[in-house]
This record gives structure tokens, sequence and C-alpha cells, in this order.
């Protein structure tokens, strides 16, 4: 387990870790140790981090912003987001069917993946300076809570451009949480209930944690997350716009970036200034906004901490509701938590604070932890966990649901979100539809919706769905029809890993199995529970 690497992917700024002998936060020349995810292209030179951020909104760079945010996603996906000037340059449509970013006078495309490479070969490049060989055993990257499957392979492509494997992938507030709960020297009580809110740069997460000892271990069950991947401190960056820019028109009667050529330039240049005033709010009561280059009328706009929770309001209210909803989904009541874990650089605003505390009353405790780095460091105490087998567990729910086609348009799920993995699903028994028949497809497929675990034969609609494989089935003798033949049954391992195998009826001999494994593998546990535990029991059905 000698030079492996543990990353923090983030959308404003991202951070590694080092473990060879032991554990260590990787700083650049200036000791900085947080890695602005920022990367600029001009004339054949790829700048990242700082350097690429300072330039973001002046005349003739070209800078990418937030990638996180639209990695993944397919071009009319990225249609759908609200607010697309975020992003820095001009995006088209490419010949896939994905984003591009245009980053030069000439209109050269780039892909999502290639940017994304570009903050992962420095965050590399930041390693080698400290690790000899540059040759890395294992890589883990933290991901949103609700990242799809086509986000998680985006990143692995990404990190494969960029000279890296990755391992295994950890939700952000799972890493956040071990950070604290693997370390910290306060005793927590058996079953104990805890909350954690991470509000990013680009992304809100929320996850409930309990601690359970029962096996004789340590262990943590996640009992749910839920979260919103266009929700975080670039969001309220453009709320700080919005009311500049209102301000500004009421005071002068003019528009402060008014349409034409240079209204993206300009808006990508206010929105650094008002992420620099939201920063300077967390350690002074007030700041000021220099719009010397904006207006000739007004000079500045003066911002304060007050100011700022008013403007940002409405954000933290919609965090809000992700966590009463989490709760929810729970069959939680906010007296059920007992410590709230307040996680990335937008929960340091003083709005999130109050509103949390506001929402939990004054029984939940709110310890002080690292914000920024807490992430990156869960990430490498799993590493850890990993190769010297500590005791300490996780267990986590499925974030997909699982099922077999039973006809043309309908899906019945099988296993589903939520339930804690590793599960089991009881047999399914299935017939020929005609006498004689020989042959079957059966085909499985992932859905990302919300399921109803009360409905133990509910079906989605089959266009809903991602077919993952097919099974062909062989009736050696032909079959009866509606006479039960064969029994399936579905699996989801630690590793992520979803197997289907196929018995004769009422046998235990195994006539085949197959197992889908996706190209990362989803963190599940820090070293593996004694429970072995299963899903409730559903009625046989017949397809």
């Amino acid at each position: 387990m000698d030079h492996t690497l543990a990353i923090d992917f983030g959308t404003s700024n991202s951070s590694v870790y080092l473990l060879k002998q032991k554990e260590e936060l990787l700083p650049d020349d200036n000791g900085n140790y947080l890695f602005p995810s920022f990367v600029e292209y001009a004339k054949g030179i790829v700048a990242v981090g700082d350097v690429a951020k300072k330039n973001l909104g002046r005349p003739g760079h070209f800078v990418v912003a937030c990638i996180k945010r639209i990695l993944g996603l397919t071009f009319e996906e990225y249609e759908q987001i609200d607010e697309k000037g975020v992003f820095g340059c001009e995006i088209v449509r490419g010949e896939d069917g994905y984003p591009r970013f245009i980053v030069d006078r000439e209109g050269r495309q780039v892909s999502c993946e290639e940017v994304a490479a570009e903050l992962f070969k420095a965050m590399k490049r930041r390693a080698d300076t400290f690790n000899s060989p540059s040759v890395y055993d294992q890589c883990y990257i933290t991901v949103p809570a609700n990242y799809k499957d086509a986000q998680c392979k985006a990143i692995c492509r990404a990190a494969k451009i960029a000279g890296l494997a990755v391992t295994k992938m950890i939700p952000e507030p799972t890493a956040a949480a071990l950070s604290y709960l693997l370390d910290s020297q306060i005793e927590i009580g058996v079953q104990e209930k805890v909350l954690v809110y991470d509000f990013g740069g680009g992304t809100f997460d929320a996850s409930v944690l309990t601690y359970d000892n029962e096996y004789g271990t340590n262990g943590f069950s996640i009992l749910g997350e839920k979260g919103n991947n266009r929700l975080g401190g670039n969001d309220v960056d453009l709320a700080i716009m919005e009311y500049v820019k209102r301000l500004a028109r009421e005071t002068t009667g003019e528009e402060l970036i008014p349409p034409g050529a240079k209204a993206r330039q300009r808006n990508n240049r206010l929105k650094r200034l008002c992420e620099d005033a939201k920063l300077t709010l967390a350690c002074t009561p007030n700041t000021e906004i220099d719009l010397c280059d904006f207006s000739e009328e007004m000079e500045c706009v003066n911002l304060t901490v007050s100011t700022l929770d008013n403007i940002v309001s409405g954000i933290i209210r919609s965090t809000i509701g992700v966590v009463e909803a989490l709760l929810g989904e729970c069959g939680l009541q906010k007296g059920n938590i007992k410590r709230v874990f307040m996680v990335g650089g937008s929960s340091k605003l003083t709005a999130a604070h109050k509103g949390m505390k506001g929402f939990f009353g004054a029984s939940c405790e709110f310890p002080t932890i690292d914000a920024d780095h807490c992430v990156s460091l869960g990430a490498m105490k799993v590493l850890e966990a990993d190769s010297s087998e500590k005791a300490e567990a996780v267990t986590r729910p499925l974030q997909s649901s699982y099922g077999v086609g039973i006809d043309e348009e309908h899906v019945l799920l099988v296993l589903k979100r939520g339930y804690v993995a590793p599960c089991v699903s009881r047999r399914y028994v299935f017939a020929p539809f005609c006498d004689g028949q020989r042959e079957a497809k059966m085909k499985i497929y992932r859905w990302d919706g919300d399921p109803d675990l009360s409905n133990a034969s509910q079906t989605v609609s089959l266009v809903e769905c991602q077919e993952l494989f097919s099974l062909d089935l062989s009736l050696k003798n032909g079959g009866v029809a509606g006479l039960p033949s064969y029994d399936l049954s579905f699996s989801f391992d630690f590793g992520g890993s979803l197997s289907v195998s196929c018995y004769a009826h009422r046998s235990t001999t195994l006539l085949f199995s197959h197992t889908y494994k996706p190209l990362y593998g989803m963190i599940w546990w820090v070293c593996l529970k004694t429970e072995n535990r299963r899903v409730k029991s559903f009625p046989r059905f017949h397809l």
C-alpha cells in the first residue's frame, strides 16, 4: 500500500493526500493545501490552479471552471442546467453528443474529460514532488453522494488520461464523516445518529450515519444519502452577482453588464470578485466589491455579513429541504440527530450555521472540524483501513435500483435503492410463455428513481431504465406454459457488483451466473463487517 493517493475532486477546490509510511496532505510551493479547480488554455500551454483562476474573466484568456458540475452529462442534460454562465468558456455540442469547451480564438474544442484530466495531472505532479518513484498503486477519488454511473465513469476516464487508475470512489459525506469518526476522541454512543451537511462549491450532499458495535467491531452504517448536484457555493456567488447587478441598476438606471460580445468575459470577472467578497466575509464583518472596471457612476458596493445572510437565505432553505427530505426517507425526526458535521467551504457561511442550528435546536451538537480538508482526509482513512485491516466498518445503502424486464414496457424492481449492501433477493420463479419453448432472453436493468420500499411488486417504465446486460436462457426439454422451470436470484456485494444467478426450480443446482461490475469500485465499506444483511423476502412472481 505504499505510494497511494486520495483525491478530493471539488467543484471550486481540490486537494490530495499521499500515503507512504504515513498520511500526508500535500501543499503547493506556497504552502497552500487547496488546489483551485480551474484550467486555462493559452497558446498551446495549459495552466491549472491559482494561475488559471486569476485569469478568469480577463481578455484573451480561456479559463474553464466548475468542470465537476458538468462532467459526465450529455449536452441535453447540460441544457437543463439553469445557470450556464459558471463554466467560464463557451460550450458547444460535440459530435459525440457531449458538451465541449471552446478554448481558443480558432475554435479549438476540448472535452469535459480532457479538462478534468488536466486537474488530475496537476495533482499527480504535486504528489510527484513528494514521492519517488511516481507510480501509484492505488488512487481513491471522492464523488457526490448521488453521482450517477455515467458521471463516475467519466471521472475514471479522466483519471486514466492523467495516468491514474481509480481503485475506488468514495461518497463525499461518507469520507467527511469517517475523517472525524475514525479519529475523534469523543465517545459516540451505540445507535447514536449523526448527520453530515456537506455544502461544497458546486454540490450539496447530506447523509445520516449511525454507530453500531453489536458485532464486536466499531461500525458505522449509512442510513441514507441525498443531495443536489446543482446547489453549492457557485450558486452563492451568482446570488451575490444578482444582488450587485440589481443594486447598480437601481442606483444608476443602467445595466452593470449590458449584452454584447464581452458579456461572458465581464460576468466571469464579476463572479470572481463576488467570490472573493464571500470568502472575505468568513473572517470580517464587511467588505467592498470594486466596480471601477464595470461602471463610471458606481465605484463599489459595500457588503456585510448580515446582507449576505439575506442574499443566500433561499439557498440555505433549499439545503435544509434536502436534509428534511432525507430524514423522512430514513424514518427519523429532527430530535433523533445528536451531532451535525458542517463540511465543505460553503458550510462556513454564517447563514448555513444559523439555518441548521435553528432547524435542529439546542439539543444538537455541532463539532468543530476541518471543513476544507476532512473529505480528502476521510478518503485517506479509507485507504489506511483497507491496507491495515482495521476493525472499523461502514455499510452503505444501494444508490440505484435493479430489476428484470417482465414485458416490453415494464421492469420489476428486485433490489431497491436504500437496501443495505450486501443484499440478496429471494429467488424469483419464471416459466415459459408457451408449450415447447426452448429459449428465452431476460434483460437486467438499473433504475435511478425513488422507489416505493413498501411495494414488494413495484414496476417502473422500461424507458426510464438503463439496460445493463441480458441473459440467454435455454430449456433443454422445452417447457410447459406457466409451469415454473427456473429460479432467478439477485445479489449486490460490498464491492458494488451486481450478480444474477439462475438455478433449476427448487434446486441448489446453479445453471449459470452473470456478474456486472462497473469500471470503478464504489466504496461500501472500510473493512468488512461480520453481519451479512439481507433484504426482506418478497412473494414470488411468474415471468
